[in-house]
């Protein structure tokens, strides 16, 4: 073992404390790259010749929950190779170090799987079993993964590192826009506390799949904070398996991101199945669009945005307001459609009693009536009708064309 491998870490914080200017997706992209790394080394499997190692696009798309595009697995490998990480840790002589690299050195997709090369530091924390032990006991996917927001994330993987202190470290306002990767953003503390600590901490502790309770101790001078501390309790439940997790309604499945049970079933009292598909489907074409036009994608903010104003109701109404007006034209075709064979069904009936009644009587009686019916014969009718008499057969328009009067004559002749 080289010395890089001796090195001695304080506490798996070595892969937390970085600045998470990265986005949720990309995030949890990175997490199943450690994992599948862990699996690699557990597996005994060996790298290829450059040094990758492989997951397929399949598994990462049964961990999100749906299939990403090819352009954003790029695109999100490449962010995390070209975003920093700076760890601190100690040296193997007992002095703080700082080490710098990217979250993947290098990364290639091809052939429905990516190839990923995880920086020196990485490889060297994963293959300490003691360390990677802990670290994936405290990242289990069927809670990290069920997340929506990245400050939801970066706090649970905070508190759980910190949970046998029962706290974490107490944080600066200025280190905190650092260490989740914001700008200038929020500039006013109570507008930054709602979106990136109260609200994500709320989300945690009424999550069902959650094993944490934390509350938010604040430190303030002259009523300004200044400073806060997560305090941390673990909250007794069963961690689920894959095959534990409740199922999810369908109806999400197009979502690209994932939204637990508790969330499911809050839309679904608001929304029916069908409404929810709808507004993921017009949610899904937006984000395309803005995509497409090379802008900013924040793929929650939209699908929160989506599911408050209804977006896609009103082209589902009108999309059902069509398929019921053309289900009433069908209907009304099929009804026509019947009627019209019915009454064919009904002449033919009528005409086959006519014909039955005309032919049951004798020559002279089937010869007065066609008399009778030559006689008030319209001129058109009268030369093929003659013609056909004189032929001695029965004029062929008889009961085609003259099907009334033979049953007048008929009537005349039995009463």
């Amino acid at each position: 073992m080289n010395n890089q491998q001796k090195v001695v870490f304080r506490t798996p914080q070595s892969l937390v404390h970085i600045r998470h200017s990265i986005t949720l997706m990309q995030y949890k992209c990175w997490f199943l790259l450690l994992q599948e790394y862990k699996e690699h080394l557990q597996n005994g499997s060996e790298v290829d010749e450059d040094g990758f190692v492989y997951i397929p696009i399949s598994k990462i798309s049964n961990y999100l929950g749906y299939k990403p595009s090819v352009r954003d697995l790029k695109d999100d490998l490449e962010v995390l190779r070209q975003e920093p990480i700076t760890i601190n840790y100690l040296g193997k002589d007992g002095r703080s170090a700082t080490h710098g690299t990217g979250f993947v050195s290098e990364w290639r997709v091809a052939h429905n799987k990516v190839g990923f090369v995880l920086p020196s530091f990485l490889k060297t924390v994963l293959m300490m079993d003691k360390e990677t032990e802990r670290l994936f006991s405290i990242l289990n996917w069927n809670i990290f993964g069920l997340f929506t927001s990245k400050y939801e994330a970066i706090i649970y993987k905070l508190c759980k590192d910190y949970l046998p202190d029962g706290e974490t470290p107490l944080f600066t306002v200025d280190y905190w826009r650092e260490y989740i990767g914001l700008g200038s953003e929020y500039p006013e503390f109570k507008k930054l506390n709602q979106i990136t600590i109260a609200l994500p901490v709320e989300n945690i502790n009424q999550s069902s799949f959650c094993d944490l309770s934390i509350e938010v101790e604040y430190f303030r001078e002259s009523r300004k904070v200044h400073s806060f501390k997560f305090k941390i309790r673990p909250r007794r439940l069963d961690i689920p398996t894959n095959s534990q997790l409740p199922e999810l309604y369908d109806c999400f499945n197009d979502m690209r991101v994932m939204y637990d049970l508790d969330k499911q079933i809050a839309l679904m009292e608001k929304y029916t199945e069908e409404q929810v598909a709808a507004i993921i489907q017009r949610a899904n074409d937006y984000a395309t669009d803005l995509e497409s036009n090379k802008k900013k994608v924040n793929i929650s903010a939209i699908y929160h945005k989506a599911f408050a104003e209804g977006w896609g109701l009103e082209e589902l109404n009108g999309k059902k307001a069509r398929e019921e007006a053309k289900r009433i034209k069908k209907e009304k075709q099929i009804q026509e459609q019947a009627e019209a064979e019915l009454k064919t069904e009904a002449k033919a009936k009528y005409r086959e009693s006519i014909e039955t009644a005309f032919f049951s009587l004798d020559k002279d009686q089937q010869e007065a009536i066609l008399d009778s019916i030559e006689m008030v014969l319209d001129p058109v009718f009268s030369k093929t009708f003659k013609k056909d008499r004189k032929a001695g057969i029965i004029p062929t328009s008889l009961f085609t064309f003259h099907l009334a009067k033979v049953e007048k004559a008929l009537f005349q002749q039995y009463s």
